[in-house]
């Protein structure tokens, strides 16, 4: 065999496995971007969750609500106050 049949056959080899590893890195690229773009979507879904869930207690109690401090846990909660029927 001669030098040249041996370099021809590596470079064949080597081209393949490039094409390959473009694929395998095309793959994670996009695996990656639908990770990122699923953990936005999460998170809309959670806060359309919590509309929900406010919207469903402004139903059974009315509109008015007032934010509490609590030095326990050092957070604002969201209080609801039952409003008279008009």
């Amino acid at each position: 065999m001669s030098i040249g049949v041996i370099y021809g056959v590596m470079r064949t080899r080597l081209d393949y496995i490039e094409k390959k590893l473009d694929k395998h890195n095309n793959v994670a690229e996009r695996v990656y971007k639908l990770e990122a773009d699923s953990s936005k979507i999460l998170e809309k879904i959670s806060v359309e969750n919590n509309r929900i869930k406010d919207r469903r207690l402004r139903k059974h109690w009315g509109t008015m609500h007032r934010l509490t401090y609590t030095r326990r846990t050092g957070t604002l909660l969201k209080t609801w106050v039952k409003v008279a029927a008009r």
